[in-house]
């Protein structure tokens, strides 16, 4: 099933992506009937957000990613996970 973004809802409402994104998160900006007219296409898409892309636009995340090493080749990746220790600020385990 293909996606409906933002892009497709302003295209059909043909206003800017920057209405939609107002209309869609309650933000002033727009007149009421714009915002109606957009919230009206989104729902006859069945518009949702993608998850991803949320996370991106919020700019944080509990994003959590495992590394399994093994033992015979622990010497390389012991380099790699002391970098990544610094870069992440000591937030591994």
């Amino acid at each position: 099933m293909e996606r409906t973004g933002i892009h497709k809802i302003a295209k059909l409402a043909n206003v800017s992506i920057g209405t939609v994104d107002r209309a869609l998160h309650g933000r002033p900006g727009i007149s009421e009937s714009t915002r109606m007219r957009v919230l009206g296409i989104a729902k006859k898409l069945s518009y949702k957000p993608h998850p991803a892309a949320r996370i991106l636009s919020v700019g944080r995340t509990s994003l959590l990613i495992g590394v399994s090493v093994p033992r015979e080749i622990h010497f390389f990746y012991d380099q790699m996970r002391a970098e990544l220790k610094t870069r992440c600020s000591g937030r591994l385990r």
